[in-house]
């Protein structure tokens, strides 16, 4: 459906908004976040949803209602401050510097209301992969400060275009 597209128009431009003031500030800024939560939240309740849940009937609602609550429950939601919190103190102790921001960890919870737990996963680890990968080919150093908010976006990006084959062909092996 064109609402559908619109949604997904809708949170490339905020993730490309996103990365560039990451790159530019190196700040997430809150309200972006917010607004990228609210355009999912304002697509799964908007006003062609209804005929939609008429034509689909409840297995439709499930699944919006589904994906909602995973999102507001999932463990990223209840763990990631103390893995934040924990993985900080660890890296900043031995690396005596600041090691990653808080806004990274609020783009990833507000990643979850738009993808699955295989999408997130698949997400974080190509933005783990394609920043390695910009960090060598640019040639920064141990001490560099590399903004990750464009990385998980590209991350994000890439999965929700190309992701599901990618996801189907590694629960396939198994």
């Amino acid at each position: 459906p064109q609402w559908v597209l619109g949604q997904w128009v809708v949170f490339a431009i905020l993730l490309l908004a996103l990365s560039l003031v990451d790159c530019a500030k190196r700040i997430i800024p809150d309200w972006m976040l917010l607004l990228l939560a609210a355009v999912f939240w304002l697509t799964i309740t908007g006003a062609n949803y209804p005929s939609q849940l008429l034509s689909t009937g409840l297995f439709a609602l499930g699944d919006w209602l589904t994906q909602g609550l995973a999102a507001l429950g999932c463990p990223q939601w209840l763990l990631s401050p103390l893995m934040d919190g924990a993985y900080r103190l660890l890296a900043e102790h031995f690396g005596r510097r600041e090691v990653m921001g808080g806004g990274d960890i609020k783009l990833l919870l507000a990643l979850g209301l738009y993808l699955d737990w295989s999408g997130m996963l698949l997400s974080l680890l190509s933005a783990c992969i394609l920043g390695l990968l910009w960090a060598v080919l640019t040639g920064q150093g141990r001490g560099a400060v590399v903004p990750f908010g464009p990385f998980l976006a590209l991350g994000a990006m890439g999965t929700v275009c190309f992701g599901q084959p990618m996801i189907d062909w590694y629960l396939g092996l198994l």
